[in-house]
C-alpha cells in the first residue's frame, strides 16, 4: 500500500525545509494530480485528491500482486 503526500499547485516550489529562495542543489517541484495518476496507472484502488487551498496532493494506492 502506498500513502503519499506532496506539494502541488498553487504552492510555489520550495526546498524540503520550506525555503522558497535559491533551490540549487535540491529539487523539490510540485506534482500535478494528473501526472501522479499516470505514475500510478499500474496500481489498483487509486485515490488522488488535490487540496488547492494548501497546494497539496494526496494519494492512496495498492500495488497489485502478480
Amino acid at each position: 500500500k502506498l500513502i503519499l503526500t506532496a506539494a502541488s499547485d498553487p504552492r510555489k516550489p520550495h526546498r524540503c525545509d520550506g525555503f522558497q529562495g535559491d533551490l540549487s542543489g535540491e529539487y523539490y517541484g510540485n506534482i500535478h494530480p494528473d501526472e501522479l495518476r499516470g505514475w500510478l496507472s499500474d496500481w489498483v484502488d487509486v485515490t488522488v485528491q488535490h487540496d488547492t487551498n494548501h497546494g497539496d496532493v494526496y494519494a492512496v494506492a495498492v500495488k497489485p500482486c502478480n
